[in-house]
């Protein structure tokens, strides 16, 4: 029967399969009872004395307590068997002293070569009881034999004694051998596993010792039979007495066995209960570890892997042993690398790697691994791993935070519940202008000012929080306004909360808005109050005396005349300092309540207060324009200003603003028309006009979508044989409530509400659809010429909309003649010039209508590309009486001939006229001597019937 008691210095067991189960799951390491550490928790000098102590056969101190462990049971069998023996007699007491003498300097041998095998051979632990039984037998037999043949050599043994005393001597040795095996087992220094000593010792002491007895017994009576009757060495009458003898001994040594096979069991029960108990604990912690770990081989083989690792790679333990290393870890990682060489070097490892998921996925880790000796001495590692993905997202989170926090622009700081600073950022540095170290532990500058901390902690007390405007101080003692907002933080440890305060410098944010404020309020070139000012004023009750009844007040709506002809004269800056004194004026010759307000451009408004009648406002307001038009000298030019004026009287003509400036803008533009420096008052009976234009501004759009609109032709000819040249389309609206509306009555407001926009595009579409016509008629009309107010010149998309209408209908450049007043020309001459550019590029001709009623002139003129000049129809009426009008057609059309430009004269309408511009040398001309504006349906037959003009149709055609 083998007994195993091996050495099991830090792990068992591991990598075999469990018996008890049948599967192939794989134990977990078994340590030591009471070792429950893992093998990297040891000193280098202790791995050291542990894995020589797991190869050597013993230490010095096991070799003593087996070979004293010996000597005593040897020498107590041999005194106890000799003092038997001559107590009963059968040994005489001459030969005790010899047979004691002699076993025990047996004893006293064999036990000093049992603690010289021990100590020095290097013999493997598990080895050891087998070697020293043997070699106890092998020494015993030897001097069993070598006595005994001395003794026979010596004549004091016969030859048949001599085999009786070898044999029964070599029985001895064996059972003396068998027992140093046991002893040697017992004392072993390393425990005894339950399952080794349950599986090697399959019976009960009893029955061993019972069975051992009988043996020992069967072999005493076989060597005594012998001596009786072979050798003769026994007297038959003695036989009982050694049969007694026999009988003693054997029960001697049989109780000896069972009491250390009791020992041994018990000791080896104990130890598998506290193995077990062990391996429970060790298990509980591999399973239950929210780690991952594995145990792992040198070469990259997975031997086992807990829950946590199957749960976190989501593959199962036969998945993750089937990849190993490279299948869960990522081989390329330098870490890993440098994790290994360093296990290799020093035993253990610590690192931060990736691990692969099932799904391809990765994971980071924090990854410590320890390297250990199985019991088979095969090396193995240990590998724990914690999955770090969310402490490196606090991590990360952390260090957004703050760099969030160095890199605000807005000043920030963290301060305890006292505001005492714990920390900065640059910005709070930059804008206090201190260092980062100099304001940590200081409080913050805006605590001195009196009451702000107070209000700051009665908000943070209420709300948790404090938000509002805080005046502080930098170091270099700069005041100024800031932005603020304190919160409360709690502390995550339970301790006193933090206050985090941010702030920016809001100073030039309330300068810009105070500045803001103003100009909403404000004209920015005079600083006069604006439309708005004068609003609230009127809403707010100023209006009233102090009785707080209604006074009669004049509004009077002024406009610069002419300011256009000082701006293309002499320049915008000179116009601008123009409406700067006009102001400068207005504000001298106010008096008491009166209030003055610039709305836009060249309009002003004064309300002067307290007036008893129209007659008193007209006079009042007629002596401050005469202040108002004095001589002005603008750098060096002298400029004599003059202003037209329409008065309202509130409350007779109503006390809502927008009521009395509406009807003060009917009258100013009365006066407008009378001439310069009138001043006109609002009457009833303007307020057909009035909304009559307001029924127009209705009706224009319901116009464009029902199509009420139509166009009308006017032939212009060739002076020299009257032969028409070409057509002017000129647009009209038939509206079924108000009839044939004139174009004077509809384009103006058409510009103001911004429809020219959209009823110009119908003119043209409308003009190249007709040309397409006509042309595919045979129709010989030469050009028609469109007009263009300045509100479309000021459409972004004005040119593709032409080019698309004239693609559209496969319309030529030189059929379309483009006319435009010299308003266009004055309004942005950049763009103007860019515009026209683009148009002639196309072959559309440009022509300048109603020239001579603007501001411009002919030098003018040469800036922009222009083909033709049309002579108003103003110059042309007084032709040729009047002089002036004479020379100035006379002249023009010199000057525009020697430019390059070809002059149309407009207005004809008597034969006088036609000669005078013959003999002027005008080219080309058109008005009502030749032919009024006719229907579309009447074009083809004038230009097919009779192409020169002038003509009447006959009624019956």
């Amino acid at each position: 029967m083998l007994w195993y008691s091996g050495a099991i210095s830090s792990v068992g067991a591991i990598g075999r399969p469990c018996a008890q189960s049948g599967s192939q799951r794989w134990k977990v390491p078994r340590l030591p009872s009471g070792q429950l550490k893992m093998p990297h928790g040891e000193s280098r000098i202790r791995r050291g004395r542990r894995k020589l102590s797991g190869r050597l056969a013993g230490s010095s101190r096991s070799g003593l307590r087996i070979a004293f462990v010996y000597l005593v049971v040897g020498l107590l069998w041999i005194l106890g068997s000799d003092a038997f023996l001559l107590f009963t007699g059968a040994l005489a007491q001459s030969a005790f002293v010899e047979e004691v003498t002699k076993g025990s300097l047996f004893v006293g041998l064999s036990a000093l070569a049992v603690y010289l095998l021990v100590q020095y051979l290097p013999i493997r632990r598990h080895w050891l009881p087998v070697l020293v039984a043997l070699a106890y037998l092998v020494l015993g037999l030897a001097w069993i034999v070598g006595s005994d043949l001395y003794l026979f050599n010596m004549d004091q043994l016969t030859r048949e004694g001599m085999w009786a005393q070898m044999l029964k001597g070599s029985a001895f040795v064996a059972v003396s051998a068998f027992l140093i095996f046991v002893v040697t087992k017992l004392i072993e220094d390393q425990p005894v596993t339950a399952s080794t000593a349950r599986s090697e010792i399959q019976v009960h002491p009893f029955r061993v010792a019972a069975l051992f007895g009988v043996v020992l017994l069967c072999l005493s009576l076989i060597l005594d039979f012998y001596e009786v009757v072979v050798s003769q060495e026994i007297l038959p009458a003695e036989f009982g007495k050694h049969l007694v003898e026999s009988l003693l001994l054997t029960l001697f040594a049989s109780i000896t066995l069972f009491l250390l096979l009791r020992f041994y069991i018990s000791r080896a029960e104990t130890a598998h209960q506290r193995i077990a108990a062990s391996e429970a604990r060790f298990r509980a912690l591999f399973e239950n570890s929210p780690d991952m770990v594995f145990l792992t081989r040198p070469d990259g083989a997975i031997e086992a892997a807990n829950p946590a690792a199957e749960t976190a790679l989501e593959l199962s333990e036969a998945e993750i042993i089937e990849r190993g290393r490279d299948g869960v870890v990522d081989s390329s990682d330098p870490a890993l690398e440098a994790s290994l060489s360093e296990r290799e070097r020093t035993g253990r490892a610590r690192a931060t790697i990736r691990f692969r998921r099932a799904d391809g996925t990765s994971i980071p880790v924090d990854m410590t691994s320890a390297r250990f000796q199985s019991p088979g001495g095969e090396a193995q590692a240990f590998v724990v791993a914690r999955d770090i993905s969310d402490r490196l997202e606090s991590e990360r989170q952390l260090e957004l935070v703050a760099a969030a926090f160095r890199g605000a622009d807005e000043a920030m700081m963290i301060c305890d519940a006292d505001f005492v600073i714990l920390d900065v950022n640059q910005a709070y540095t930059r804008l206090i202008g201190c260092e980062r170290d100099d304001a940590i532990g200081s409080r913050p500058p805006f605590l001195e000012v009196e009451q702000q901390e107070d209000h700051i902690r009665q908000g943070i007390q209420a709300k948790g929080h404090w938000r509002g405007e805080l005046l502080q101080q930098s170091m270099a003692g700069r005041v100024f306004v800031s932005r603020a907002a304190v919160s409360e933080v709690q502390d995550p440890h339970g301790g006193d909360p933090y206050l985090v305060v941010n702030f920016e410098d809001i100073s030039q944010l309330r300068d810009y808005e105070r500045k803001v404020d103003y100009l909403s309020y404000h004209d920015p070139l005079t600083g006069l109050p604006n439309r708005e000012a004068l609003r609230d004023w009127f809403q707010s009750g100023k209006v009233s005396d102090e009785s707080g009844t209604s006074s009669n007040r004049a509004l009077a709506l002024m406009n610069l005349d002419r300011l256009k002809t000082v701006n293309n004269a002499f320049g915008h800056v000179v116009g601008d300092q123009l409406i700067e004194e006009l102001a400068r004026r207005l504000r001298k010759v106010c008096e008491g309540d009166d209030y003055v307000a610039r709305l836009i451009g060249d309009d002003f408004v004064m309300v002067v207060g307290d007036v008893s009648d129209t007659d008193q406002a007209v006079e009042i307001i007629h002596e401050r324009m005469a202040r108002l038009t004095a001589p002005i000298r603008i750098e060096q030019l002298p400029i004599h200003p003059t202003v037209c004026a329409g008065i309202t009287l509130s409350p007779e003509h109503g006390t809502n603003l927008d009521e009395l400036l509406r009807k003060a803008d009917v009258a100013m533009r009365e006066a407008k028309h009378r001439g310069r420096g009138e001043i006109v008052v609002f009457t009833p009976e303007m307020t057909e006009q009035l909304e009559y234009q307001l029924l127009i501004e209705r009706q224009l759009r319901s116009g464009l979508d029902n199509r009420e609109f139509l166009l009308h032709f006017q032939p212009s000819v060739w002076l020299s044989n009257s032969r028409v040249i070409g057509l002017e389309a000129l647009v009209r609206w038939n509206n079924p409530e108000l009839g044939l509306v004139p174009p004077n009555n509809f384009i103006g407001v058409a510009e103001d509400n911004g429809m020219i926009i959209e009823l110009g595009a119908w003119v043209f579409e409308e003009t190249c659809r007709q040309i397409a016509e006509w042309r595919t008629d045979g129709v010989p009309f030469g050009w028609v010429a469109v007009n263009f107010s300045s509100i479309q010149f000021q459409d972004p998309g004005l040119l593709e909309a032409i080019r698309t209408s004239m693609q559209r209908h496969r319309v030529e450049g030189r059929e379309i003649r483009v006319e435009i007043t010299e308003s266009v020309l004055v309004m942005d001459p950049d763009w103007t010039v860019q515009l026209l550019q683009s148009l002639r590029d196309m072959g559309i001709m440009i022509a300048v209508d109603d020239f001579g009623t603007g501001y411009s002139s002919l030098a003018y003129l040469k800036q922009f590309p222009v083909d033709f000049v049309k002579l108003d129809k103003s110059f042309i009426s007084g032709l040729p009486r009047d002089e002036s009008d004479a020379s100035i057609v006379s002249s023009v059309i010199d000057l525009a001939q020697r430019l390059g430009m070809g002059v149309v004269a407009e207005g004809i309408e008597r034969t006088d006229q036609l000669e005078f511009l013959k003999n002027a040398g005008c080219p080309e001309a058109q008005g009502y001597y030749f032919s009024p504006p006719m229907d579309l349906e009447d074009i083809p037959w004038l230009l097919k019937n009779h192409p020169e003009l002038p003509v009447r149709r006959p009624d019956n055609q």
